[in-house]
């Protein structure tokens, strides 16, 4: 997981060498690594203000890009926008696994019609099951922000089953019932009283239903499910499949190019108000950067 953060806060601080043009302040939460870093242009590398945090800075424009995580882009999402994500092929090496959205086959909805569809989450604030397809779904804008990350949820399915929501405050309990209308329990993030809960459970309740329902899950959820079973209400591993964030679908062994995104989900983001031009450059200049080389210097293990 360090690593992971690492390389991509090693990936902010080498942009720079691309364009001696960018006065752009860099939060990080190392500021003696982002100034060791070899610097010798007009950059400035910043820790967050007194009483904030990096995410706050660039939200409220102190800063122009940090690295944030799952948490602050769901947290956050109406006021941030991504500069580039975790999907670069030298960062496989450091991924623990990978977030998929999980269907029967001649399910006839992809990933981008999943709107009024039933959803089958491993729990609420997890990373797999929850805060990797709400954001990615968030930020993408297939799901519209309203008042909050459960709420948007609630909108935007048409059942679901997102054990542990009715343990978060501040939600409604017309939210709380519509994610938990499809579970098979007591809606609670335990595998003793909700047959629907975890990565297994998640996959259950997408089986469960007749071609309706996704599960989002990990990579090793449906063999895990299928171990010691040749099979499930009459079906096995191959009558299943992945939704593809394209709109495509594909075989559950590649999962490696068809994921909604990895763990732990980070991305580098700036705030709503950067221009798509110099978002463009931006990326532009990250995708030009040798990770390898980086790893190399020794640069990404100075966090």
């Amino acid at each position: 997981m360090y690593r992971q953060a690492a390389i991509l806060f090693a990936l902010v601080v080498s942009f720079v060498v691309a364009d001696h043009h960018i006065p752009y302040k860099v939060c990080v939460s190392n500021v003696a690594a982002c100034n060791n870093a070899g610097l010798t242009i007009n950059v400035t590398c910043q820790g967050a203000t007194s009483g904030s945090t990096c995410i706050k800075d660039v939200v409220n424009g102190q800063a122009v890009m940090t690295l944030a995580s799952a948490d602050d882009m769901v947290k956050y999402a109406d006021n941030l926008q991504i500069v580039i994500g975790q999907k670069l092929p030298d960062l496989y090496n450091f991924i623990q696994y990978y977030g998929l959205a999980v269907v029967k086959k001649n399910t006839t909805f992809n990933f981008n019609s999943l709107r009024n569809q039933k959803s089958c989450h491993t729990g609420v604030k997890k990373t797999v099951g929850w805060k990797i397809p709400v954001g990615y779904m968030l930020f993408n804008k297939i799901m519209t922000y309203t008042d909050n990350q459960y709420k948007s949820a609630s909108d935007f399915f048409g059942q679901s089953c997102a054990p542990g929501i009715n343990d978060i405050p501040g939600v409604s309990d017309a939210v709380k019932r519509d994610l938990c209308s499809l579970c098979n329990g007591s809606c609670a993030q335990d595998s003793s009283t909700e047959a629907y809960y975890s990565y297994e459970g998640a996959f259950k309740c997408m089986a469960d239903g007749n071609n309706d329902r996704v599960g989002f899950v990990r990579e090793s959820t449906a063999e895990n499910f299928f171990s010691g079973k040749s099979d499930y209400r009459g079906t096995t591993m191959a009558d299943y499949e992945l939704l593809c964030p394209n709109g495509t679908k594909a075989a559950l062994n590649q999962y490696k190019t068809c994921y909604i995104g990895t763990r732990p989900l980070y991305a580098i983001v700036t705030g709503k108000s950067t221009s798509s031009e110099t978002i463009t450059r931006i990326q532009n200049m990250l995708l030009g950067v040798d990770v390898r080389n980086l790893t190399a210097a020794g640069i990404a293990y100075k966090m």
